[in-house]
């Protein structure tokens, strides 16, 4: 009874290797990248757009002309890439 244990463990576990593997490969071969925003707030966005420059700064690892400040909620400054 043990041996069938260990058996059906290891042959989920080389499922799930392989499950993965795959998925992984497909989703590294996509061609388009993921898109990613981020909102953060920021008390200088409170102005909007007049405030570009420090939401750029903020938004350092993100695309630079993509970044943008949005004056609700108190100011937001929001990093896209």
């Amino acid at each position: 009874m043990e041996l069938i244990k260990n058996n059906t463990r290891a042959l989920l576990l080389v499922a799930l290797v392989m499950m993965s593997t795959t998925l992984l490969s497909c989703h590294a071969g996509s061609t388009k990248p993921i898109p990613l925003n981020l909102c953060v707030r920021l008390a200088s966005c409170e102005k909007g757009h007049e405030s570009e420059e420090a939401c750029r700064n903020h938004c350092s690892f993100f695309e630079f002309k993509k970044s943008h400040c949005e004056p609700v909620n108190g100011g937001s400054c929001c990093c896209s890439n």
